[in-house]
């Protein structure tokens, strides 16, 4: 089999460093044009905000592999692969149940070693004339940065088009630009995210796709809300009361450098601008009860200083479950927190400084993606070819197994123990398997 990315780079090289467009073969869908829809808010308010699973597309193609990719234009200055571990651990995590559902080959872009990825992705910021960087990324992240930086679509498509042609690509966590490029050339993309609710007895992942008949198979294994209502009910009868001051207004803060805190200008999120905005929250609820729940990873941020510059603002340790759990918080704010849903799920009203929600429009589920019969049913939804079901090795719930898999604990903090164990303890099988796809995974020369 030809190697496409190998077949892309030369291209990239003879055209002195912007692959040349030539003549494209589309599936017209609307899913290959920006659509934007109007999310109404907890506030009220109507906002622009990418479509991430409302277009749909239809196609005659037939998949020939499956690609799983990544935010792979997330680096620093360095050019570090720092999503390499993140696609290593949806590999693995996924690679079980979708070999057992299809014969279809597995393949990776990029390479998750790290193999040329550093030409890649100087190569397209090149293309949008800017270095790799954190900055860089966030200016790039949404799909309007296509629009404008001059005829970019086409050459950033030119770049990736040998990447997803033909493939069903599974990415984790890819960006709204990275997302119109592949969704102009896979037969079918699905986006997979750690779902909001992470109160669970396990981490769940969130689904979307641009093929509405995918949706479908997924919403199939969807979280049951009484589910969720339920282990809300069980977490507030197992916590104990908090002694916090009447009418509580509580700030989630968040890191600085995710994917969620890019704003829809291309920049991470600043509360200077906001904060008359919070001061009127606070206004709202008569109160001047402000605490500010830190990150954990990142609890000197420039957001959390400025927010303890407002009166009555201090500093909270609480577990954020007992914060929603208790009578005496009246509302939460945030930016984008996942913990805004959280708190929604327990009953609070919460206040958005966003201008949407996107991901609240992705499907959960708890551990079925783990099963050939979720994959079967999702290649089934586009016509791909499936290995008969037959009496199989199920997989059962275990609760906190994709938390650890991931690293992570509750709050959002990362863990160190699990994570060795069962991330560290497969590598060398991964790259085993690695190694027996490397013939058909595209590698940039």
């Amino acid at each position: 089999m030809k190697n496409p990315v190998r077949q892309l780079f030369a291209q990239v090289k003879e055209t002195g460093g912007c692959a040349a467009t030539g003549e494209m073969v589309r599936h017209e869908s609307a899913a290959e044009t920006e659509r934007e829809v109007i999310d109404v808010t907890r506030d009220g308010m109507q906002h622009v905000t990418d479509d991430l699973v409302g277009t749909t597309v239809e196609s005659a193609r037939t998949a020939s592999r499956i690609v799983m990719t990544c935010d792979f234009m997330r680096t620093g200055e360095h050019i570090e692969f720092n999503q390499s571990i993140n696609l290593k651990r949806m590999l693995d995590l996924l690679l079980p149940a979708i070999e057992a559902a299809t014969d279809l080959p597995v393949q990776t872009f990029p390479d998750p070693d790290g193999v040329d990825y550093r030409s890649l992705v100087s190569k397209l910021y090149a293309t949008f004339g800017l270095e790799p960087s954190a900055d860089a990324w966030a200016k790039t992240y949404h799909a309007s940065s296509l629009t404008e930086f001059a005829d970019l679509t086409d050459q950033v498509s030119a770049l990736l088009k040998e990447a997803f042609s033909g493939a069903v690509v599974i990415s984790f966590e890819s960006s709204p630009m990275l997302r119109h490029i592949i969704e102009r050339h896979a037969v079918a993309h699905i986006d997979v995210r750690m779902h909001f609710e992470r109160f669970m007895d396990d981490l769940p992942l969130t689904f979307s796709s641009n093929s509405k008949p995918v949706r479908d198979a997924i919403r199939r294994f969807q979280i049951e809300r009484n589910d969720v209502a339920q282990q809300c009910r069980s977490i507030k009868s197992s916590t104990a009361a908090r002694q916090l001051p009447e009418n509580t207004v509580v700030f989630m803060a968040q890191t600085r450098r995710d994917s969620s805190v890019i704003t829809q200008d291309g920049n991470f999120f600043d509360i200077r601008p906001h904060m008359d905005k919070v001061s009127t929250i606070l206004e709202s609820y008569g109160t001047k009860n402000f605490l500010i729940k830190a990150h954990p990873i990142e609890p000197d941020s420039p957001v959390v200083k400025a927010l303890l510059t407002l009166p009555g603002a201090r500093l909270t340790n609480i577990n954020a479950y007992e914060l929603m759990c208790s009578d005496n918080v009246s509302a939460f704010v945030t930016f984008s927190s996942s913990t805004g849903h959280e708190a929604e799920a327990f009953g609070k009203p919460v206040h958005w400084i966003s201008t949407g929600q996107p991901i609240r429009r992705y499907i959960p589920v708890m551990f079925e993606f783990r099963n050939a019969e979720f994959w079967r049913d999702v290649l089934l939804a586009l016509n791909v070819q499936v290995k008969k079901a037959h009496v199989e090795q199920r997989v059962e719930f275990q609760p906190e197994f994709v938390r650890q898999w991931f690293g992570m604990k509750r709050d959002g903090s990362l863990t160190q123990g699990p994570t060795q164990t069962l991330i560290g303890g497969k590598l060398d099988s991964l790259k085993m398997r690695l190694s027996k796809w490397r013939g058909v995974r595209g590698t940039v020369s």
